[in-house]
């Protein structure tokens, strides 16, 4: 009788250490579930934020080409510019100069 009960005791012991077990299977695996999610929206996130940083560089490229061309106008504007001054320079030297003759054909 007495080893009856103590198997019984026993078997009692192992079937609360069993439910244990599989309480702490059941929220291992619940915990594991969860930070797989957490990884994947971590990935997620990281790859959102690897397409944000490739957009970021291609604007950044796109930037510096708009500048260049920029920069290469103004240059144009600026030669055009000196160009046209001369040209005006050399105009009123001109029209100096004639006006002298004229005031000189007048005397």
């Amino acid at each position: 009788r007495e080893d009856l009960d103590a198997a019984r005791a026993d078997a009692r012991l192992r079937a609360a250490a069993l439910k244990e077990a599989e309480a702490a299977a059941a929220r291992f695996q619940e915990d594991a579930v969860g930070l797989l999610k957490e990884a994947t929206a971590h990935e997620a996130a990281l790859k959102s934020s690897q397409s944000a940083k490739a957009a970021a560089e291609g604007v950044a490229a796109a930037t510096k080409e708009a500048l260049a061309a920029v920069q290469a106008q103004l240059v144009a504007v600026r030669a055009s510019a000196e160009t046209s001054s001369r040209k005006a320079d050399e105009a009123a030297a001109a029209l100096g100069g004639a006006q002298a003759d004229v005031v000189a054909a007048r005397t």
